[in-house]
């Protein structure tokens, strides 16, 4: 009697085991995805007392000129004041840097990974889609 419901046990955990095959449509979440719920204020690096609006906008590498610093502040908590080579979407130890061309009072790069680099830009306003917005 021990072993069958040993076993029954054993059928009924398997078959409950793996749930993504019952709900085709249930969709992983990324780490991105968490911390951006976790956060309502756009992604933001400080830097020179300046606020950088974090943008999708890819910068190639062959467009980094120079490291100019690297996030030593991360938080997600909304702080009102916020000290330089601040952000709230990258974490301590992100390197940011010169666009070769461009003028780094208005515009950085950030790398994300080895290769890949994301554009802030200090946001007078910012047009996305047909919605404008501003920090």
């Amino acid at each position: 009697m021990k072993r069958l419901i040993g076993v029954s046990l054993l059928i009924l955990l398997t078959a409950c085991s793996n749930p993504q095959e019952s709900n085709p449509t249930k969709k992983d979440i990324t780490f991105t995805e968490i911390k951006s719920s976790l956060s309502n204020a756009s992604p933001i690096l400080k830097w020179n007392d300046q606020i950088y609006l974090i943008t999708d906008e890819k910068v190639s590498a062959s467009e980094i000129e120079l490291e100019i610093g690297t996030v030593t502040s991360y938080s997600i908590t909304g702080e009102k004041m916020t000290p330089n080579n601040f952000s709230n979407y990258y974490g301590t130890g992100t390197p940011f840097f010169i666009i070769k061309g461009k003028d780094k009072v208005k515009e950085l790069a950030i790398q994300t990974s080895k290769e890949t680099f994301v554009k802030a830009i200090i946001p007078k306003a910012v047009t996305s889609s047909n919605s404008e917005f501003q920090l």
